[in-house]
């Protein structure tokens, strides 16, 4: 069974997959789609090591957990609080943004 566990496997695995440009123009970033992986088990696996890696932040009054890797934050959009099987069935995305480009003092840790 594939398994993700270090960074570098992570960056390896979300590099091939196609980051789409969101319109958000308040918060530039991309997002990349459950269905157009391959694996939903490699999409699974990055969800969980977003969670259990990541930090808890703020972002406009809500928790998000965010997870830094290079020069890219990470994460989803489902509540950082769900159980595991809630959070795999119930996400169909994961965001990006690149810290180096956009510096607006957006994911203030706000532990």
């Amino acid at each position: 069974m594939e398994t993700l566990s270090t960074p570098s496997e992570l960056i390896e695995a979300i590099e091939t997959h196609y980051w789409r440009t969101a319109k958000a123009k308040a918060n530039p970033h991309s997002y990349t789609l459950r269905h157009n992986w391959k694996s939903a088990f490699t999409f699974n696996q990055f969800i969980m090591y977003i969670k259990q890696h990541g930090v808890k932040t703020k972002f406009w009054n809500r928790d998000y957990i965010i997870l830094k890797i290079g020069t890219y934050s990470y994460w989803t959009m489902e509540a950082c609080y769900y159980s595991e099987e809630k959070l795999l069935s119930d996400t169909i995305l994961i965001n990006r943004r690149n810290d180096t480009t956009t510096d607006n003092g957006l994911f203030k840790d706000q532990l």
